[in-house]
């Protein structure tokens, strides 16, 4: 018995329902590569991945020559010094911040779509509001030092409601609600 799952049930139970639950990782991994490919569609891209099989097979289809694929093992010790240091922290910290997704927890999303809007929060979060790194400035997040925002935004304006028309939508940085999505903001 592999302990309890969702409403009560073992796995076993769970498994003798609605059978084996598949594994979606293979065809996952292939939408994210091909969004990257959209994405970067010209020059040369260096992916840098642990040693999983399926991700040199499905990188070199998708990419063709252009891709340089450096690997590293998932046992390599995980500090500053290995390659896969920041998605490894960024993981982490996913796991920290979104409840959802921490090990051995109660919280549970019963539905994908929730996770998927829990995980998008947090995404805004990390890049929008939160700085980089504790040692920079309070202001320097990843989206202004991409150019991507003039300035980090606060929480009020993260969790904020708007309806959403498009390019008519107020800008989210706008404080009087003059400006649309459309508009150039400055700090």
């Amino acid at each position: 018995m592999r302990g309890a799952a969702r409403g009560g049930r073992s796995w076993d139970q769970e498994e003798a329902k609605n059978g084996r639950r598949q594994d979606q990782s293979r065809a996952c991994t292939e939408r994210v590569l091909r969004v990257l490919a959209a994405k970067c569609p010209a020059g040369d891209l260096l992916l840098q991945t642990d040693k999983k099989s399926s991700y040199a097979t499905l990188a070199r289809r998708i990419f063709g020559d252009r891709l340089t694929h450096e690997t590293t093992s998932s046992r390599r010790v995980r500090d500053r010094h290995n390659p896969l240091f920041p998605i490894n922290v960024t993981l982490a910290m996913s796991r920290d911040n979104c409840g959802r997704l921490r090990r051995k927890s109660w919280l549970v999303t019963k539905h994908a779509p929730r996770l998927l809007d829990h995980a998008q929060l947090f995404v805004v979060y990390r890049n929008f509001v939160r700085r980089r790194f504790n040692h920079d400035k309070e202001d320097e997040t990843p989206a202004k030092l991409l150019g991507l925002a003039p300035r980090n935004l606060d929480a009020a304006e993260v969790l904020a409601w708007r309806q959403d028309w498009g390019d008519r939508s107020i800008h989210p940085m706008s404080k009087s609600g003059a400006q649309t999505v459309r508009a150039r903001m400055v700090a």
